[in-house]
């Protein structure tokens, strides 16, 4: 009398669609990986215009990143890096170099110097 109904839930398995994620997997090896480099000098090409984005981390944080596509050592790269302030600041450098490039990077080249403390990297554009 009165007493709560209840019933046994059964999980809906969903069966894989093998074209889908075949289509998928192909788009993924397709994609460029990003590139990360710890320390030297390297020339860079730039393939793409800087875009700016937002990237939730770890701790839930979000963060507005920029990146773009380039060539290093005959390679294809997404390179993204957080937005500095600071005209000193890697995003500041690669905005002035656009500038000095009628405002465009597609199509440019440039070397990148890294020096890494341990702690951070320190990039300059020359």
């Amino acid at each position: 009398k009165g007493g709560l109904k209840t019933e046994k839930m059964e999980t809906v398995k969903q069966l894989v669609n093998y074209q889908t994620e075949s289509k998928k997997l192909a788009e993924a090896q397709n994609r460029p990986e990003f590139w990360n480099p710890k320390e030297g000098k390297f020339e860079v090409f730039a393939l793409s215009e800087m875009e700016v984005y937002e990237y939730t981390d770890a701790e839930g944080a979000v963060q507005r990143r920029a990146k773009f596509s380039v060539e290093v050592s005959k390679k294809t790269y997404v390179w993204s890096f957080g937005i500095g302030q600071t005209k000193a600041s890697l995003y500041g450098q690669l905005v002035e170099h656009a500038i000095k490039n009628n405002g465009k990077l597609t199509g440019t080249k440039f070397t990148v110097v890294i020096k890494n403390d341990g702690k951070k990297r320190d990039f300059t554009i020359v």
